[in-house]
């Protein structure tokens, strides 16, 4: 019985280290497998994560308008533009 106890207090130290860390990092440590793949609502997560990144780094930053003048102002942001057709 002192066993299966102990074996469960392990469990409960893991899953508090596991939340810390996780609190601590953006990344999906520790996320869990299926097979040889994420679980399905973990796979989803990734992708609407990468399509946001994906997204972020496509669109245009008009500073003004997206920051503020008075952000702009205090950190003396300067605009630039690009002349290039493609801008990947």
């Amino acid at each position: 019985m002192a066993a299966e106890e102990d074996k469960l207090a392990s469990l409960n130290d893991l899953s508090e280290i596991v939340k810390k860390v996780r609190a601590r990092t953006p990344a999906r440590l520790l996320a869990g497998r299926s097979g040889a793949g994420y679980r399905t609502n973990t796979h989803l997560e990734l992708r609407e994560a990468h399509a946001a990144a994906r997204d972020a780094v496509r669109a245009e930053l008009n500073l003004l308008t997206d920051l503020g003048d008075d952000f702009v102002q205090r950190w003396d942001f300067v605009c630039s533009s690009v002349s290039s057709d493609d801008q990947r």
